[in-house]
């Protein structure tokens, strides 16, 4: 690998590791340490590894150097400099700050801030208005995790923005004849026209990346340029007798895809794309092309030289090992073609070989972050990468920022290519493959990359990578932290796995679950019909394998019935997973009061029964752990009621800053008195209950800090 492939994987692995690194100078002990011994046995290593200590110890420095964000609370005005953006979400370079009413104060250090509509490119000035909060954030075990994400950059607020005034921003303008939306996606990254049914598509299909504004996007826009400078440079070259360089030109091309990324928003694989073409059009037009690993890494260390935390995000990853796998893969793959091979045939073989290269080279941030790999990727990107290139690309682009008259001629062949590949993509669009690893199985795949690929190591790297995570040995009850909403995993010693509600809407249980190992499950149970317990089970029931759902009522359930029939799931009515409430029939005008209270070896979960359901409840047995009804609300948990279960510890299911005020004062109170434990999800996260023969051990998972050591209680 080349000395600058070398320092740049390094630089990247420190700014990796910045947050959890405990000094620059330990780097340098190792260093010396390291030196030492390679100087003994392998002399020819050593520079390699000096690179490599040298990198990583800049990366952290990198970290290091950059100042702590200010503690902010409360309604807050801010203005700054956006510094990276994805998507709503943006990390902003504060310069001062205020609140309503009050002088301005200088400040230094970096916000993360959520606006209602896409975030402006790096560089913009911006002027917000929002709620502050800390960097508390629901996070499941194995996800990425945005607090050590946020220690990067010293970042330690977040903001939900309510109003925002920016600065010097690029223009948006409209895309004209688009009735698909995919024109305005592939020119500027916006799905907003496009249907819920065609994102489908494309993601199913794995051509999801067309639609962002990506590497494939600048290059095109570059080499439309360059194709067109070309030919005029031949033609005046006819006319005048003379060659003429081609080195402006190729500058010029590249500073046209970077304008065009910039005039995009300027994401993250636009960003490496610009940078990498810019890198190569310097070495080209100097008549060096340079190794192309090399250009990728300063790629690599120009957007995080801006932004380190760009290393944490799914663009950034999915960008660069996209390219790193179109380096390292395609060309072994290409080996292996026989060298008297037709000319039409070895040119689809070689697109073949950089679609497989760049979909291997996604797996591991896929696998991490979304779960998702389509199994026709390959000839669904054959159809659709020739097609977008030649037609949709240039028709997008001047559909958008063409003149008028271009613009509506380039419209309508637009929409007619986009219509062709919709057509060409549906037939593809199958149920994708859900492989699932934790940050330490995306590590294990990404390292071969970054050295020659050969099956000896990918193997081990990939069976390391998906080995199934182990099976508790004793009944285990794991209360996710999912947010304002209920989701708890009941484990049995003997491999039973039942799923009591599955928290708001979102992916997060279901990728929770296959990370864990579990692909089926003998029971759902849906306590009762409000989207923060049902929200999270759709996709569970639609993705996993489930024996049954367990149903009382089936008010507000019409989302998750429909979903079960469609997979063909059986839906129980009568439940006999230890259900001790609601009797047939129960009289609660309240759905809460109707929600399913049951019974699973020492713990006892209340879902959102209230007060009514607790006074049915009067023969209910005492019980060690209660998980609190209601997520803590005054309308549950009476002093009656936890008088009668007299349980050693309490789980409230809550999310931070929730508009409820849940956990409610009273009850806290109430289970002080009582002299009951209470652990919250929005305080320690995940919360895990294991019965042993000595007693109940109980662990939290918190985002930025990891597990904890187990408590004991008695039962």
């Amino acid at each position: 690998m080349h000395p600058v492939a070398w320092f740049s994987a390094a630089f990247v692995a420190g700014v990796g590791v910045a947050p959890e690194a405990s000094g620059v100078p330990a780097i340098w002990s190792a260093f010396g340490l390291g030196a030492s011994v390679l100087a003994l046995a392998r002399p020819q290593l050593l520079a390699r590894f000096g690179l490599a200590i040298a990198g990583t110890c800049l990366g952290i420095s990198l970290c290091r150097a950059l100042p702590p964000g200010p503690a902010l609370r409360g309604p807050v005005i801010a203005e700054g400099v956006v510094v990276g953006a994805s998507g709503r979400d943006a990390e902003i370079a504060l310069s001062r700050w205020t609140r309503p009413g009050r002088p301005w104060e200088d400040a230094t250090g970096r916000i993360r801030a959520t606006f209602p509509e896409p975030s402006a490119p790096p560089g913009t000035a911006v002027r917000l208005r929002g709620e502050a909060h800390d960097n508390r954030a629901d996070a499941l075990p194995g996800a990425p995790d945005p607090i050590r994400a946020a220690r990067r950059t010293g970042v330690r607020t977040w903001v939900r923005i309510d109003a925002s005034e920016w600065g010097t921003r690029p223009p948006r303008p409209d895309t004209a004849n688009d009735p698909t939306g995919v024109l305005r996606a592939l020119a500027l990254g916006d799905l907003a026209g496009l249907s819920e049914a065609d994102r489908l598509v494309f993601r199913r299909t794995g051509t999801s990346h067309l639609l962002s504004v990506s590497g494939f996007h600048v290059g095109a826009v570059a080499a439309l340029c360059a194709l067109g400078l070309l030919t005029l440079t031949r033609w005046i070259g006819l006319f005048t007798g003379r060659g003429l360089s081609t080195a402006p030109g190729i500058l010029l091309s590249a500073a046209v895809g970077a304008a065009y990324a910039w005039l995009a928003g300027a994401p993250l694989p636009a960003q490496r794309a610009a940078l990498a073409l810019g890198l190569g059009a310097i070495g080209r037009a100097g008549g060096r092309l340079g190794d192309p690993l090399a250009l990728l890494g300063l790629a690599a260390i120009g957007t995080l030289l801006v932004n380190p935390g760009a290393v944490a995000q799914a663009s950034w990853q999915l960008s660069f090992s996209a390219l790193l796998g179109l380096l390292r893969v395609t060309p072994w793959l290409l080996r292996w073609l026989p060298p008297d091979l037709p000319r039409p045939a070895r040119l689809l073989a070689e697109s073949a070989a950089g679609t497989t290269g760049c979909a291997v080279g996604t797996l591991p941030a896929a696998a991490w972050w979304f779960q998702e790999w389509a199994p026709l990727t390959l000839p669904a990107n054959l159809l659709a990468l020739p097609l977008s290139s030649v037609w949709l690309v240039p028709c997008s682009a001047l559909a958008t920022f063409g003149p008028p008259h271009l613009a509506a001629w380039a419209g309508r062949a637009g929409t007619v290519g986009s219509e062709l590949l919709l057509f060409l993509l549906r037939p593809l669009a199958v149920e994708p493959w859900h492989p699932a690893v934790g940050p330490l199985g995306a590590l294990a795949l990404v390292v071969p990359l970054l050295f020659r690929p050969r099956i000896r190591w990918w193997l081990p790297a990939a069976v390391l990578a998906l080995w199934p995570a182990r099976w508790p040995s004793v009944d285990t009850a794991t209360f996710l932290s999912v947010g304002q909403g209920d989701a708890a995993l009941l484990q049995g010693a003997d491999g039973t796995a039942i799923l009591v509600d599955g928290g708001p809407p979102g992916e997060g249980v279901v990728r929770w679950l296959r990370r864990s190992g579990i692909r089926h499950l003998d029971a759902v149970v849906a306590t009762h019909g409000h989207l923060d317990h049902i929200g999270g089970l759709i996709p569970v029931i639609q993705q996993l394998q489930v024996d049954r759902l367990e149903v009382r009522d089936a008010e507000g359930m019409a989302p998750l019935l429909a979903a079960a029939a469609t997979r063909g799931v059986p839906v129980v009515w009568p439940t006999d997973v230890g259900v001790l409430h609601p009797p047939p029939g129960f009289p609660a005008k309240d759905r809460n009061d109707r929600s399913i209270v049951l019974r699973w070896g020492p713990v006892l979960m209340a879902g959102d029964a209230g007060l009514a359901a607790e006074a049915a409840l009067s023969t209910a047995a005492p019980a060690p752990v209660l998980k609190v009804g209601h997520h803590g609300s005054r309308t549950a948990t009476s002093a009656a009621w936890l008088n009668q279960i007299r349980p050693r510890l309490a789980i409230v299911s809550v999310g931070a800053h929730n508009v409820f005020g849940h956990p409610h004062a009273d009850v806290l109170q109430r289970l002080a008195a009582a002299g009951i434990a209470v652990r919250r999800t929005d305080v320690v996260g995940t919360i895990q209950v294991a019965e042993t023969p000595g007693g109940l051990s109980v662990r939290a998972w918190r985002a930025g800090a990891g597990w904890t050591e187990p408590e004991w209680f008695e039962r």
